[in-house]
């Protein structure tokens, strides 16, 4: 279980699934989507930063978010 906090809760994305504004990306690894993922989920497979990354890391993971959106 992770220590980061919710962004959004069960509660909220099943009242949101299926909406027209909504972009759900499934970013675990590149197998994990094809077992099993929440419905209208697409599959953004993304480098994974080590836990505790510093700024620098994760901004650089930044441009590779936009390319896949």
């Amino acid at each position: 279980m992770s220590d980061l906090p919710q962004v959004v809760d069960v509660e909220w994305l099943e009242s949101e699934l299926g909406a027209e504004d909504l972009f759900l990306g499934d970013v675990r690894g590149p197998n994990a989507h094809t077992r099993g993922h929440i419905p209208g989920s697409k599959p953004l497979v993304l480098g994974s930063p080590p836990p505790m990354s510093d700024r620098e890391v994760l901004e650089s993971l930044a441009p590779e978010v936009g390319l896949r959106l």
